[in-house]
């Protein structure tokens, strides 16, 4: 089985979003969209709170089967790196 996680702020999600996970689920037997919950280089503009985020895109990927909105980032410090998730799955 192969599987791919695909991180980022998706704040706000966008059709390019969406397109990017309609590829990798043809791709990958699943994955794992993984929004962030550090503000990074989005301090000052961000949208929508990380519960928001993934509420939409939870919403946005329903009918595809094999991809899983991973809450994993939720409660991670302010100098969280992706990296730190990759080597979590």
């Amino acid at each position: 089985m192969k599987s791919v996680l695909y991180g980022g702020s998706f704040d706000p999600l966008t059709q390019a979003h969406m397109d990017i996970i309609g590829i990798l689920s043809e791709k990958f037997d699943f994955v794992y969209v993984v929004p962030t919950n550090v503000e990074g280089y989005k301090a000052n503009c961000k949208m929508f709170s990380f519960g928001e985020r993934c509420k939409k895109i939870q919403d946005a990927v329903k009918d595809f089967k094999n991809v899983i909105v991973s809450y994993v980032e939720e409660h991670v410090p302010a100098d969280y790196q992706f990296v730190s998730t990759i080597k979590y799955y």
